[in-house]
């Protein structure tokens, strides 16, 4: 691997997180045969095509234990850069190659020159972004996850961070697939999260409510949309939808869906419906990625085309639900409505066979059907 970072020049910071530094990079033209007893690659044809064409690169160096946080770093860079060997999305982010040394280990990657997300929207007047470019943008990042999910890989930490936005601002880039979860894994400790006021509350207690008895339950793509649905509403809002001076209060919000801020007034009502459908409690109650790419506002952007709305509303289930769930795969966009109807559904039911046994109690009372005979001792 050190043949490919030959090939490699370093350039100013990009950014810096906890454990990891983000540089600038581009691919070395000057270069003939260098570290050519190196086994990694056979060729310099190959090492060129693994640092891409273009010589436009970014490298993330993650520190290794000591240096920062306690933790496997290099073998969540491997990690990533297996699972990003798996996807290939122009808005997911591609990973060329690790390159690990004593001192870090180096991943190199495609380099996304634009903003991160999160500084683009506090950019703008309002600190939120127009309804037009929120629905842009959330549209690539769907249709990101839709060819992830498809591969049987879910991101399990979007956030506005690990968001990157072209020079332009009008192509979104999903990047950090380092805490990506294979579909039907058990799901995370929030520790091990960074933004838990991104994370679905089955990662944030560890428990779904879903099933028929309750408890643990693995996760599926429902726990995308969530994390996808509160980036969207810090596009529209300017804010995460939860928050709190605690974990526990966060969590607390989260559970009872007590929101940080209202929806302004001039967000369309189709974008606030989509908000609430994807940030549902339950799992299961959320919409799933096809209801969401054949939704009204989504298709308004004008980026699914016509011909894979039929393909796209064939919504990706759980894998290996306990319980006996029932998936429950729709293509009716409104699903979620019937969230708000399941409580008065439930007391009608009871209603209906409460009335059914006193009626029954006083035919039966009536012809004498309760009525106890004793023997005389």
């Amino acid at each position: 691997m050190r043949r490919v970072l030959s090939f490699i020049r370093l350039g100013e910071e990009i950014g810096e997180g906890a454990s990891s530094k983000v540089v600038q990079a581009e691919s070395r033209q000057d270069v003939d045969d260098v570290g050519a007893d190196s086994p990694s690659y056979r060729s310099e044809s190959d090492c060129r095509k693994a640092v891409g064409q273009d010589g436009q690169l970014a490298v993330k160096m993650v520190r290794h234990a000591g240096e920062g946080p306690v933790g496997d770093q290099a073998q969540l860079a491997m990690w990533e850069l297996h699972v990003l060997q798996q996807l290939n999305h122009p808005h997911i982010v591609k990973v060329h190659d690790v390159i690990e040394l004593v001192d870090a280990t180096y991943i190199v990657m495609e380099r996304v020159d634009g903003p991160e997300l999160g500084d683009y929207i506090s950019g703008h007047v309002g600190g939120r972004l127009p309804a037009g470019d929120a629905c842009r943008i959330f549209s690539q990042l769907l249709s990101a996850l839709q060819h992830a999910h498809t591969a049987g890989y879910l991101h399990c930490d979007i956030k506005p961070a690990n968001i990157r936005l072209s020079s332009s601002c009008d192509s979104a880039v999903l990047t950090d697939w380092g805490f990506a979860r294979q579909l039907g894994a058990s799901p995370c400790s929030a520790s091990l999260f960074g933004s838990p006021a991104y994370a679905p509350p089955e990662q944030l207690t560890g428990y779904c409510p879903d099933g028929v008895s309750g408890g643990q339950r693995k996760l599926c793509p429902a726990a995308d949309v969530w994390s996808l649905g509160a980036t969207l509403h810090e596009m529209l809002v300017g804010c995460p939808p939860f928050g709190g001076d605690s974990f526990d209060t966060l969590v607390r919000n989260v559970i009872h869906l007590n929101f940080l801020r209202s929806f302004p007034e001039d967000i369309p009502t189709q974008a606030v419906e989509l908000v609430h459908s994807m940030l549902q409690v339950g799992a299961i109650d959320r919409a799933t990625v096809g209801e969401l790419c054949a939704s009204g506002w989504v298709s308004s952007s004008g980026f699914f085309p016509e011909r894979q709305l039929a393909t796209d509303q064939v919504g990706i289930s759980c894998q290996d639900c306990e319980d006996g769930d029932d998936p429950k795969v729709h293509s009716t966009p409104w699903r979620h409505r019937l969230q708000t109807l399941r409580p008065r559904l439930m007391m009608l039911f009871y209603a209906s066979a409460c009335a059914y046994a006193i009626a029954t109690y006083a035919t039966h009372g009536a012809h004498g059907g309760f009525q106890l005979e004793y023997e005389d001792g």
